[in-house]
């Protein structure tokens, strides 16, 4: 009966062990969680920044093409005249 009551206490003492270290992994991914959630919604600010001076930059090349093309058709139209 002691020899049971041992093992008994063994087996509690061990799962409190194993308790106590579940808790302490939870805690730790839970924490490693947060930082890499962090970590993701500034890599999508970034990247919506980036997208956004992307368009800016596509509209600043566009309005200079047409410049571009205005431009030669005046110069041509100048060159027709003369």
């Amino acid at each position: 009966m002691h020899i049971t009551i041992e093992d008994l206490e063994a087996l509690k003492e061990l799962n409190d062990e194993l308790e106590e270290n579940h808790v302490d992994t939870e805690k730790q991914l839970t924490t490693e969680l947060a930082a890499k959630e962090t970590g993701i919604r500034g890599d999508v600010r970034g990247v919506e920044f980036l997208e956004d001076t992307i368009q800016d930059l596509e509209g600043t090349i566009n309005q200079f093409r047409e410049l571009v093309i205005q431009l030669q058709n005046e110069l041509e139209a100048l060159r027709t005249q003369t």
